[in-house]
Parts: structure tokens; C-alpha cells; sequence
């Protein structure tokens, strides 16, 4: 006897056996109940979904000697012939091949002759949105008033494909993705049958490839039976399809958590090495964050892991916030599509994870509210007032109450003006060891003026007509050059602020008259982060 492969031999033979499709075989077995049965059906949805599985049974449903019935008998002389593809009474038409108007022209003659044994001649035209708009109109009016014993099945990956016209004529029914709890649940069901030892992360492995097609998981595992000895474990799933493991997953996102640069990188450097699709890699980290957040929300139910991988995830999502999960998601995006136009995938990915290992820690927005909230409340105000009067009453009196007149001579105020007038003696030199580093750096910082110093922070200020140098020298990397060279003359870490003066200016005075009508929470609140009003 010739081998069946696994898809054929554990195809769905009624209802209750189509996988995921409840609301379909459901709403089907009610219209037979109630004889209220459509002379045409469209089936759409993805591939391997089981539409023309479906329009099978349902043939066979109406054409059951027994029947019409929800649920045919599968003994009687119709239903062996649907079941075997031999009944001259319900013809498959594939769409892609008998597209032309003449294919359609003959179909149309045909309907007006009764079916030769069965209840009813039916029609299962599979990818029908394949036919020419010739062919449709064609149908259309066959299609509008058929005679009573002709019942059509169209099925489709693409509706929209299809005329408003047909469709307006059709009973539509939608089938949906398969989800990948429900394809291993199968596969497992099918393994036990064929007394195949396969382990359950496998399963999900191999559910996870096939993408909601059961038909995609079905054929996977018939390869994987004849690619194994023994037991079928994950990884030789991932070896055979080469898709990414979810162990590699856990461990990128350990390496997140850690913020181990080095793992992250190592990890990036195997996928490499192992030949995986970079690109295929960030799809299911995109899916790994997802179910981080499921996991922080305490939706584990959303999760399609197995046991073990869940609880695994459960105890990752510990150690990020939501807002953190957010940060990544959007990171992830975005690399995603500059992943699409560039050439080196690998830096890509690699900048990606470090811009997530080194992320700082997030605060939301409900947080900062609340710090508000406290810092403003009454009780928080009296106590700030006796934490001040303690701190005032344990400091020793002024010099003045002790009879020391004289100021020290290391006060704050001679520091400042010991810096500045330091800074203002060796500027030239700043700026020619500037300049020697950068050239436009130090053509655009001779321009610039000392204003002040205030600590360890240099203001230098720009008329707005070098508006587009203190631009420049604001830049991250400019500014980093500027400041280490100073500080190596100074001696003493610095930092520098440029502005413009006249615009600097007027800020200041329209900052103080927006704080005249602030409420003093939200002054806090900007003294608290050293914020600004814009």
C-alpha cells in the first residue's frame, strides 16, 4: 500500500474534527438543522486553515443518504466516494487552472442537468478569486438563481480579489488563524497515534513555524518523523527548519536584564555563526517582548508556551517595568525597518542591544504625579519646615555671633572668582588646544565669550548672529571634546553651557513671569527635575 501523508491521513472527516473553526461548523450544522441552507458559500482565510476540508464535510453533510444531516454518516456509498475524491456529483474546480470564460461557460451549461445519484451536484471551486473578471460575470447570473439541486462552495486565500457582485451572492464565512496551543495540541494527538515520542517544546516549535496553518504543522512533522531517530526534541526541530529558538530568546533577554554587553554580543555572534535570518531573529523578539508583557500584566493565559517556557517567562517580566517594555517595543520597531534597507543586519541588531542593555531606569508618569501629590500635601510642607529648623539649629552660629569678623580665606565666593579669573588667563590656550583638535571646533568656540562660572559649570555665551555655532557646539559629541580638554587644563572636571545672550535673557525674564501664575505644585514639580516652562 502507497504511504498517506500525515495531512491526508488525519484530515478532518466532519464537523467536529475541523480544528478552530467553531463558529463556522457551529452556524453550518444549525443551517442543516434548520434546512435553511444556502445554494452558495464562500470559505475565506489563510492557508491550511481548513476551507476546503470544510466544504468536504458539508457535501458530504447534504449529500448523505441519511441526511441531509450535521453529521454524516461516512458508511453509506456517498460519503466513501466525497471521502475518496470520486463522486460525479461533487466536482473540485481549481480556480488557478479553469480560470478562462470558456471553463465557466461549460460549468454553466452543466448546472441545468440533475446530479446523476446524489441529493445535489455541488460545486467546490477552490482559489476561485484566481478566475477572470470575463469569467465572473459569466457566473454571476447561475449565480443569482441556480437551479434547486445545484449548491456552490467558492474557496479563497484573497476576497478582496473578488467581485462585490459574487459576494453579494455568497453565504461569506471567515476562517481564522489556527492558534499555536490548538496546532500542537493536534500534533501531539496525531504523535500518539503514531506512537512518535516528541517533546512538548518541540510541538510548540513546530506550531510556531507553521503560523496558523495545521496543513504547515501536519507536513513539518512527517519530515521530521523521517529526519529523526528516537525521540524529537526542539532542537532538532530548529535544526531541520533553522528557525530561532526560544532558548536563544530567554537568553538575549537575560542578557537585557543583566545588561551583559558581552553575552548580548556573543549571542548575536552565534546566530551568525548558525546561520540564522537576523531579520527572522527581531520577528520573534518582537513576539518574546510581547509575551513579557502579557506576563507583566498577569495574562499568562495569552501566553503560547509550553508549561515550562511560561513560568520561565513569568519570572523575566520581574525585572522590567512597563514602561521599560514599552521603550523596547518601540526600539524594536524602529530597528526593524532600518533592518529592511541596510546591508549590515548584524549592526543593526548588535546596536540595539546595547541601546537596551545600557537603558537607564524609567519612571512613569504616575510616579512622578505621586511624587507631586506628597511633596505638595500640607504634612509634607510642616515636616520639610521642622527637618529645615533642625538642620539650622545643629549648624554653629555665624562668625559675626562669635566675634570673627574676618572671612575665611577659603570661602565659596573667592573659589568662584579664583576659577574664572584661572579660566579667562588660559582661554587662549583652551581654545588653541581645541582647535588642534578639531579645527571647526575651535574656529566656532573663538567666537563664544566667558560669562560665568558657577562650580563646575562654564557658561559661554554667543551673539544670536553665531547662532548657528552654539548650535554645533551643543551637539553631544562637540560638547564631550570641549569639556575634556579644558578640564585637562583646569585640572578639575568641568561643564560647559553655551547659549545666546540676548536670547537668554529674554528667557529668563519669560520664565519668571510664567512662574508668577504656576500653582506651587507645579514648581515643585520643575524644581524637583530641574525642569524648565516652554
Amino acid at each position: 500500500m502507497s504511504y498517506l501523508v500525515l495531512a491526508r491521513k488525519y484530515r478532518p472527516q466532519n464537523f467536529d474534527e475541523v480544528i478552530g473553526q467553531e463558529h463556522i461548523t457551529r452556524s453550518l450544522k444549525n443551517a442543516i438543522l434548520t434546512q435553511r441552507i444556502a445554494h452558495s458559500y464562500l470559505f475565506t482565510g489563510p492557508r491550511g486553515v481548513g476551507k476546503t476540508s470544510t466544504a468536504r464535510i458539508l457535501a458530504k453533510a447534504l449529500n448523505c443518504i441519511k441526511g441531509p444531516l450535521p453529521e454524516p454518516c461516512q458508511e453509506c456509498v456517498f460519503c466513501r466516494e466525497i471521502t475518496r475524491g470520486i463522486s460525479m456529483d461533487v466536482l473540485e474546480i481549481d480556480g488557478a487552472s479553469n480560470r478562462r470564460i470558456e471553463e465557466i461557460r461549460n460549468l454553466r451549461e452543466n448546472v441545468q442537468f440533475a446530479p446523476s445519484k446524489a441529493r445535489f451536484k455541488i460545486y467546490i471551486i477552490d482559489e476561485v478569486h484566481m478566475l477572470t473578471p470575463e469569467a465572473f460575470n459569466a457566473l454571476l447570473k447561475t449565480l443569482e438563481e441556480p437551479p434547486p439541486h445545484i449548491k456552490f462552495i467558492f474557496a479563497t486565500t484573497q476576497p478582496e480579489k473578488i467581485p462585490s457582485t459574487i459576494l453579494s451572492r455568497c453565504q461569506r464565512f471567515d476562517f481564522r488563524r489556527i492558534t499555536d496551543r490548538e496546532v500542537a495540541s493536534q500534533l501531539k494527538r496525531i504523535s500518539q497515534l503514531e506512537k512518535v515520542d516528541i517533546e512538548e517544546k518541540a510541538l510548540f516549535a513546530i506550531a510556531r513555524f507553521a503560523q496558523g496553518s495545521m496543513r504547515d504543522g501536519e507536513s513539518v512533522l512527517d519530515q521530521l518523523i523521517s529526519f529523526c531517530e528516537g525521540k524529537i526534541s526542539e532542537k532538532e526541530v530548529i535544526s531541520l527548519l533553522g528557525t530561532v529558538s526560544e532558548e536563544h530568546l530567554f537568553n538575549f533577554g537575560e542578557a537585557i536584564i543583566e545588561k551583559d554587553v558581552e553575552k548580548g554580543l556573543t549571542i548575536i555572534d552565534t546566530l551568525l555563526k548558525e546561520g540564522k535570518d537576523l531579520e527572522e531573529f527581531i520577528k520573534e523578539l518582537t513576539r518574546y517582548f510581547r509575551n513579557l508583557m502579557m506576563a507583566k500584566e498577569d495574562l499568562s493565559n495569552l501566553i503560547e508556551l509550553s508549561e515550562e517556557e511560561k513560568k520561565r517567562i513569568m519570572r523575566q517580566s520581574k525585572a522590567f517595568s512597563l514602561s521599560e517594555l514599552f521603550y523596547a517595543f518601540s526600539l524594536i520597531s524602529r530597528t526593524q525597518e532600518i533592518m529592511r534597507g541596510s546591508l549590515d543586519k548584524r549592526l543593526c541588531l548588535e546596536f540595539l542591544f546595547l541601546k537596551l542593555a545600557k537603558r537607564q531606569s524609567f519612571v512613569s508618569i504616575e510616579e512622578i504625579l505621586q511624587k507631586i501629590k506628597v511633596l505638595s500635601s500640607p504634612a509634607s510642607a510642616s515636616g520639610g519646615l521642622r527637618r529645615a529648623g533642625a538642620t539650622s539649629s545643629s549648624q554653629p552660629p555665624p562668625a559675626e555671633a562669635k566675634g570673627q569678623v574676618d572671612t575665611p580665606p577659603n570661602s565659596q565666593p573667592e573659589e568662584k572668582d579664583c576659577l574664572l579669573g584661572e579660566l579667562k588667563e588660559i582661554w587662549s590656550e583652551c581654545l588653541t588646544a581645541v582647535q588642534r583638535e578639531r579645527m571647526s571646533l575651535g574656529t566656532f568656540l573663538h567666537k563664544g565669550e566667558i560669562i560665568s562660572v558657577e562650580g563646575n559649570k562654564i557658561k559661554i555665551g554667543f551673539s544670536p548672529d553665531f547662532s548657528f555655532y552654539c548650535q554645533n557646539l551643543e551637539r553631544k559629541e562637540n560638547k564631550k571634546i570641549i569639556e575634556r580638554l579644558i578640564s585637562e587644563k583646569l585640572n578639575k572636571e568641568v561643564k560647559v553651557i553655551f547659549c545666546l545672550v540676548e536670547d537668554n535673557k529674554k528667557e529668563d525674564n519669560k520664565e519668571s513671569k510664567k512662574d508668577d501664575f504656576l500653582p506651587s505644585s507645579v514648581k515643585k514639580a520643575i524644581e524637583i527635575f530641574e525642569g524648565r516652562m516652554v
